[in-house]
């Protein structure tokens, strides 16, 4: 690989590679006690991900368990500073300049603050509803062109003048709303999160720089996938007692083909800091001693992943690869179904736990997989440990909350309110059993035996007063009837009070218990505390409500199986376990075909310079 900028390539003594298939943590265990075998406890450890940290203090702990008490080293995560540590080491001007940055802006806030500002564009088929969903994109393209070091002053060059005339109104939105964005932020007194972390490595970069740690500082795992993580990286790299060590680096692979690998190559980000670092890919050292028997499958995959360009190489490839050496311990299964993919996950996972100290984990990035055989396991009294977690709005209590918000609309259709009636929280001050009693009453005698039209105030003019479940749309109407006009604007506070009064009127019993009664207040506190200024109507309120609760993760922290893992890409690439299930290996879920963009399409992320 040639060096960028016309430099001549360093000699590497600090840049090394765990090679793919080696158990990453327990690798650089086995090499850190070389690195440094008499001041491990003095080390600072660098990790892309929290449960990367989580998992190596675990593996330390494992050993230790065997060898003996010591100190851990100190393990963080690389983007994560230590503001306290920093502000008490540096001198007096980095600790002036890093109490000058101003706080970070609640997520919350900023997407209610950029759906005012897309509103106040006044486009006739925008909603409340489509406007805060927009502004969660918008904020996404913010976040992006903030990481890529980037800036929106040449957006009326992304779209030519013979093209759609959709595409030059969104640039010309954009322009506006990039202008008038940083002066809102000004006025909230906030930055945005990106921006703060940048700022905070920038300040962490410059310390080490001038003073100069001398205990080892190790960055192990990450690829440099932001500029400012890679500016991170080089420092350690430049530190007498620094090392970056990169997952997996490819060094099989011909030059040629090498030099030819583009952004949908698995290698390409590790290309790029190495080209970031001026250090060439053979002068990468080995991290340990790498075992030889993965190394055949290593092999053949990095000629499977080879560039189109140079796939012709395929032809003088050696026979070894039909033999069975790349194949070993690898078992294929074609499932017909999505539900008999997930079926098959789960059995294995189950089969795990009848071997005891085995641990199993799935891999992949399809979330609706995922979540199903988190399903199947619950059936044997199996809670997976599922690093994404579940989707807040897809709980009882979430539901419940979302289906409550239906019943003051005016169409609301009889399907709505049964799955209200119906829901195991709603009792609506008769008692569960009564409720659910008359509710099936209601759907047998009335909805299902003739055309009842739409809304509550229609289904009681049509059923009969002396109709035994009649008193469930009474006590509806009645307390409906009482509440503020729906269709005037209002605090989005005021609203919250009204929907939290008719869900603790209307349930069986108390709402905010265990994790998700805990994490669903939690973001109803997030809501209440960051929409001052935002009014709308109450249709326009459960639209936002339920657009933001689905956005909301539930993460348990207790309660689930301690050697049954399910992980998406990112988690999965630093941890080892005894089997490893990978799943969805479908077109479009993975690799993912790329999402929407509703803000710039395709042609214009690239000539703008964004992934």
């Amino acid at each position: 690989m040639t060096a960028r900028g016309g430099d001549m390539p360093h000699a590497n003594k600090t840049i090394y590679s765990i090679p793919a298939g080696e158990a990453f943590l327990d690798s650089l265990i086995a090499g850190l006690k070389k690195f440094a075998p008499n001041e491990l406890q003095s080390v600072l450890i660098l990790l892309p991900t929290r449960r990367a940290c989580t998992a190596l203090r675990d593996r330390f702990l494992q050993q230790q368990c065997v060898q003996g008490a010591m100190l851990l080293p100190a393990i963080r995560q690389l983007s994560a500073i230590d503001e306290d540590e920093l502000i008490l080491s540096a001198n007096a001007e980095l600790a002036e300049a890093m109490l000058a940055i101003p706080p970070a802006i609640s997520p919350m806030r900023r997407r209610l603050l950029l759906t005012k500002l897309i509103l106040s564009r006044k486009e006739p088929d925008v909603s409340h509803t489509q406007a805060f969903l927009l502004a969660g994109d918008l904020g996404h393209l913010l976040d992006q062109v903030l990481i890529e070091n980037s800036d929106f002053k040449n957006l009326e060059t992304l779209v030519d003048k013979e093209l759609a005339s959709h595409w030059q109104k969104i640039v010309k939105f954009l322009s506006i709303v990039t202008q008038a964005w940083p002066a809102i932020l000004a006025q909230e007194g906030f930055i945005e999160t990106v921006d703060r972390r940048k700022r905070l490595i920038e300040l962490q970069i410059q310390h080490w720089q001038r003073n100069v740690p001398h205990h080892p500082v190790i960055a192990a795992g990450s690829t440099g996938s932001h500029p400012s993580t890679t500016d991170l990286l080089k420092t350690i790299a430049a530190m007498p007692k620094g090392a970056v060590i990169l997952p997996g680096l490819d060094t099989a692979l011909d030059e040629p083909s090498w030099e030819e690998l583009g952004p949908s190559h698995p290698q390409y980000l590790l290309k790029k800091l190495l080209g970031h670092l001026n250090v060439e890919r053979s002068d990468v050292l080995p991290w340990g001693h790498a075992s030889h028997e993965l190394a055949p499958r290593a092999q053949f995959l990095s000629q499977v992943m080879r560039p189109a360009e140079h796939s012709d190489n395929w032809e003088y490839l050696s026979k070894t690869y039909t033999d069975s050496a790349p194949w070993h311990g690898l078992q294929n299964l074609t499932a017909d179904h999505e539900q008999d993919e997930a079926l098959l996950a789960a059995l294995m996972l189950r089969e795990t736990l009848e071997h005891p100290a085995q641990t199993a984990a799935l891999v992949t990035p399809d979330r609706s997989l995922a979540i199903r055989v988190a399903t199947l396991l619950r059936r044997w009294n199996v809670a997976v440990d599922d690093s994404a977690g579940l989707p807040l709005s897809q709980t009882s209590l979430a539901s419940y909350m979302m289906l409550l918000l239906q019943l003051p609309q005016q169409d609301l259709k009889p399907s709505d309110v049964m799955a209200f009636l119906k829901h195991p929280l709603t009792s609506l001050g008769l008692g569960r059993e009564i409720c659910l009693r008359l509710a099936r009453e209601l759907e047998a005698t009335f909805f299902r035996q003739q055309i009842c039209g739409a809304g509550i105030a229609t289904w009681l003019r049509l059923l009969p007063r002396e109709h035994s479940s009649a008193v469930l749309l009474q006590n509806i109407s009645a307390k409906l009837a009482k509440l503020p006009d729906v269709y005037n604007s209002k605090p989005i506070t005021d609203w919250l009070d009204v929907h939290l009064e008719l869900a603790t009127l209307w349930s069986k019993g108390p709402l905010w218990q265990g994790s998700e009664g805990e994490a669903l207040s939690e973001y109803i506190d997030r809501l209440r505390a960051h929409s001052a200024g935002y009014e709308c109507s109450f249709e326009d309120y459960a639209g936002i409500f339920s657009g933001g609760l689905r956005q909301e993760t539930l993460r348990l922290h207790y309660g689930q199986h301690p050697r049954l893992h399910i992980l998406g890409l990112i988690e999965a690439r630093m941890l080892s376990f005894d089997h490893i299930i990978l799943a969805g290996l479908n077109e479009g879920t993975w690799p993912e075909t790329p999402l929407q963009d509703p803000w710039m399409a395709p042609f214009m992320r690239e000539k703008f310079g964004l992934p």
